[in-house]
């Protein structure tokens, strides 16, 4: 539930969104993710990877018919927030295995090696949610929801496009980035990557922010 909700908060306050006026949407939405992943990862024991991925099409669906979030900005708020989740997570896992954590603990849902990564990085998520709030930083271009979906914009053209390719290298490059490290455990080959894409993706965000001043 707190690896959820330390996503939630860095994809609210990167994008500038009110956590207090969706606190019960966003409670439930830590524990429906909660509760499938527990189901993913522990009773049925299927693969992280693929639990990754319905925690993503959960916090999509959430978004969209909870929140009221258009498609494609939900789709850039989650992208982000996973992105930036998994960026602060690889190196805490890496220096973790330094210091003698099992290097098999990313492919387990418990245990003492698991807990310190998630506390670790769950601290660093709401450290920087906090940073985010206190200097009033993030971007402003996805308007506080509920969005009206009546109003069509141009999704796919210019700096919209460009977003969407990276939120999609993004995805592409974390779920590569579990996979392997859980397989090959060489995750800080893949780590420049995931940095890389969130680098571009900031740039192109503080471009978007630009155009609509």
């Amino acid at each position: 539930m707190f690896d959820a909700l330390a996503v939630v908060i860095l994809m609210f306050k990167i994008f500038r969104q009110s956590l207090r006026e969706h606190k019960y949407i966003i409670a439930l939405l830590c524990a429906i993710s909660s509760c499938s992943s527990y189901l993913f990862r522990v009773v049925l024991d299927l693969s992280p990877v693929l639990d990754m991925l319905v925690q993503i099409m959960i916090f999509l669906l959430f978004n969209r018919f909870l929140l009221k979030v258009k498609v494609f900005y939900s789709w850039i708020m989650v992208a982000t927030g996973f992105g930036v989740f998994v960026a602060l997570q690889l190196p805490v896992y890496y220096v973790a295995t330094l210091f003698g954590v099992n290097e098999s603990v990313a492919a387990t849902s418990g245990g003492s090696g698991i807990e310190i990564i998630q506390i670790l990085t769950d601290s660093a998520a709401v450290m920087i949610g906090a940073i985010f709030k206190v200097f009033n930083l993030g971007f402003a271009f996805i308007v506080i929801p509920p969005h009206d979906f009546d109003i069509r914009e141009k999704f796919f053209i210019g700096t919209n496009r460009l977003i969407i390719i990276s939120t999609l290298a993004i995805a592409v490059t974390i779920i590569a980035a579990l996979y392997i490290t859980i397989h090959f455990n060489v995750v800080m080959f893949i780590y420049p990557l995931v940095l890389l894409a969130l680098i571009i993706l900031y740039y192109l965000s503080s471009r978007r922010d630009r155009e609509d001043d």
